[in-house]
């Protein structure tokens, strides 16, 4: 396997350059679980995937390698490494000779980790869990109150040191009251070609599109022909599966609880050449004699198959293409001039290439290294559609974004009726997220994020807004698999620290 070359951190700018330097590194403790933790750290920071993999299968009990073997577990290894380049640690808050629990930062972002390790009593001390989760700045590290001048100079270092470590490649808008207050712009559109991203270059948001799917639909409420309550069947009057014509409701699709799954599978490769339109997604899976995953509305379960439904649905009901609408009644009013459901086999001017560390095996079999990305025109479909799959730029998005809070593409009883919690999901990260009507939403100590995020193989976007903190909106488009999934989740930790610091 090709290894990522070991960047030299100390010869570059640090994250959180105003308070990374000034925090004190931690001792881990020579217990047999802070050796093993020191062990792995040492082998984690090396950055080698295969080097993972030896040290799993020689370090970890049977019984955890029985629950997820150690390729598996040097995945996602190699996944957190991308992510961090490493972890710095800053605290131990436990300790004992079976189990040690430290706060560390990654030497990368800066961001905030919980890395648990417990180890079996008896020698070697074969580890028996190990796992890192991302948190919120502990409490006991204050962050020093930032003037916005103070705020942007600092988002400013963070990306260029993301840059300089080839951990992002995109375009970056942050707004204040609506009004850009920075952009910057890196990396390669085309690494073949050697042509640079620009700020109005075209990047993939994959599922950001999610939230035009649902403002449709709510502009259809709107009009009175249709509502929340409606069940699939209503509409779609021939669907197949009784169970989800009968029992699904557009409230269920919306929020992810519908019990329906996923239409990224062997039979979504084999097709994906052909998917130009809702009505050939369809077949993925409405034929599908599997029953719902759970009773609708019993839990959350993110589910493309019901934006699926939703297009079929706007069409349905609205008598319009899927396309023809979502421009029609939003792209045109929010001003979105540089936006659009691509096709991938036409040569559309500006459009970036995404670049990703996942390799193709086969059967909808994805194997992750670390070293040079692949570009993905192999996995690229013909066109996105309700689920997402369309491209844009930061500022067609910035105007979405205004567009949605002042009123012009839904009244504001709506806006609010979207963007209101409507059942809990939760992630492997710092945060309990809820789900609104097709948008992602967070409280964090009481202070409001709404937008959406978006992922693919050569994709990393989201779109943020921040009400209680400052009406600051993020806006990220990336063509690399996690580069702008890590710069949301630092410059939300920045604005959202900013609005709790005290002077």
């Amino acid at each position: 396997m090709k290894t990522i070359l070991v960047i030299v951190l100390s010869l570059l700018i640090p994250a959180g350059s105003l308070t990374a330097q000034t925090k004190p590194t931690a001792v881990i403790p020579d217990t047999a679980a802070g050796i093993q933790l020191k062990a792995w750290l040492s082998v984690f920071e090396s950055g080698d995937d295969a080097a993972f993999m030896r040290f799993i299968n020689e370090h970890y009990s049977k019984t955890l390698l029985a629950e997820n073997d150690a390729a598996y577990r040097a995945d996602r290894a190699a996944r957190t490494y991308l992510d961090t380049r490493g972890f710095d640690i800053r605290d131990v808050e436990k300790s004992s000779d079976e189990e040690i629990v430290v706060l560390a930062q990654s030497s990368l972002t800066g961001l905030w980790f919980r890395l648990t390790m417990k180890v079996e009593p008896a020698v070697p001390h074969l580890i028996t869990e190990y796992g890192s989760q991302r948190i919120q700045p502990p409490s006991k590290f204050p962050v020093k109150k930032l003037s916005q001048k103070e705020l942007v100079r600092e988002i400013k270092t963070f990306m260029d040191h993301l840059a300089a470590a080839d951990a992002f490649s995109g375009t970056l808008l942050v707004a204040k009251d609506g009004k850009p207050i920075f952009k910057t712009v890196h990396g390669l559109a085309s690494k073949a070609w050697n042509i640079p991203n620009r700020l109005d270059t075209k990047l993939g948001v994959a599922s950001v599109g999610k939230m035009f799917t649902a403002i449709a639909i709510a502009q259809l409420a709107e009009q009175g022909k249709l509502s929340f309550t409606d069940t699939v069947g209503k509409h779609l009057t021939d669907y197949p599966n009784k169970d989800v014509a009968q029992k699904v409701t557009i409230h269920h699709l919306l929020t992810h609880s519908s019990g329906l799954g996923d239409t990224y599978s062997a039979n979504y490769i084999c097709h994906k050449g052909v998917l130009r339109q809702v009505k050939d997604w369809l077949p993925l899976f409405i034929n599908d004699p599997k029953p719902l995953a759970f009773e609708p509305g019993a839990r959350w379960q993110y589910s493309n198959q019901g934006f699926i439904l939703l297009g079929a649905i706007i069409e349905k009901v609205s008598g319009e293409n899927f396309f023809d609408y979502i421009h029609k009644h939003i792209f045109q009013p929010a001003g979105m001039i540089n936006t659009d459901y691509y096709e991938g086999d036409r040569d559309t001017p500006n459009l970036a290439m995404g670049y990703t560390n996942f390799e193709d095996l086969g059967e909808d079999n994805y194997q992750f290294h670390l070293g040079e990305r692949r570009n993905v025109s192999l996995y690229n479909g013909a066109r996105g559609g309700p689920t997402g799959g369309l491209s844009s730029t930061v500022d067609d998005l910035l105007r979405f974004t205004l567009a949605l809070r002042g009123n012009k593409l839904l009244t504001a009883k709506n806006v609010e009726l979207l963007t209101s919690s409507k059942i809990l999901a939760r992630k492997y990260d710092a945060n309990q997220t809820y789900w609104g009507y097709g948008f992602e939403l967070e409280n964090i100590d009481g202070m409001r994020v709404i937008g959406h995020g978006g992922g693919d193989f050569g994709i990393s976007s989201g779109v943020r807004w921040y009400p209680d903190s400052g009406n600051y909106t993020i806006v990220v488009l990336s063509n690399y698999d996690r580069g702008g999934i890590i710069t949301i989740y630092k410059l939300e930790e920045m604005i959202l620290q900013q609005a709790a610091a005290k002077h």
